[in-house]
């Protein structure tokens, strides 16, 4: 068969993931394959699907076997769908663990998941900073000389430095894999450690002050 035309439809997981559960996980799945229609009911022939891997933030699934659910993908990118038609960027396609191919409506804009210049070299910048930052942490724990106030305040500052570095990495660079529960308990952790650290360090500066003045 020559294929006449190509038409690209957006993949809701990452390329070698499907949704396991409600997750995008990784998966020896086929890659989705939808048929494309000339128009709805009518089956295009010689037309090639080209897929493209964007996030849909919230979505819903379409029951395949719903007559209110009948949707058909159409030649021109659109996907015809209860009486309207819709744009490539109000829906994705993903395969399901056990139940095949699924169309999946997006209620809100699908973000394009090629990311700008600028926010790919943000973790990169931050990657080759950690072994400075952790070596001077190092510094400051194993030599005694440097056990002063000083030092306990420097250690600190770098150790939450440290931290959020690490934190911003594992947030810009897997983001479309966070469910809302990890998105929660990172933000919940993060936000105790920056607390006790700023504890800390308002104790331990009354306790020098105090120690200093003789109180």
């Amino acid at each position: 068969m020559v294929l006449s035309s190509t038409v690209a439809v957006h993949k809701c997981c990452p390329f070698g993931h499907a949704y396991l559960g409600s997750i995008c996980r990784p998966s020896d799945l086929q890659d989705p394959n939808p048929p494309i229609y000339q128009a709805p009911g009518t089956l295009a022939r010689g037309v090639a699907v080209h897929l493209l891997h964007s996030v849909c933030n919230n979505s819903f699934l379409l029951d395949p076997s719903s007559k209110e659910d009948e949707h058909y993908i159409l030649t021109n990118g659109l996907i015809a769908w209860n009486d309207e038609l819709h744009s490539s960027k109000e829906f994705c396609v993903e395969n399901l663990s056990g139940q095949g191919l699924r169309t999946f409506i997006c209620t809100d804009p699908i973000v394009d998941s090629v990311q700008p210049p600028e926010f790919v070299l943000y973790p990169v910048g931050l990657c080759l900073s950690l072994p400075f930052l952790l070596a001077t942490l190092l510094t400051y724990i194993f030599i005694r000389d440097l056990w002063s106030a000083h030092g306990y305040y420097l250690a600190s500052h770098i150790f939450c430095l440290l931290y959020g570095s690490v934190i911003l990495i594992i947030v810009q660079t897997t983001s479309a894999y966070f469910s809302d529960l990890s998105c929660i308990i990172s933000g919940m952790f993060t936000q105790a450690h920056a607390v006790i650290i700023k504890y800390y360090n308002s104790r331990y500066c009354r306790y020098r002050i105090r120690l200093v003045l003789g109180w």
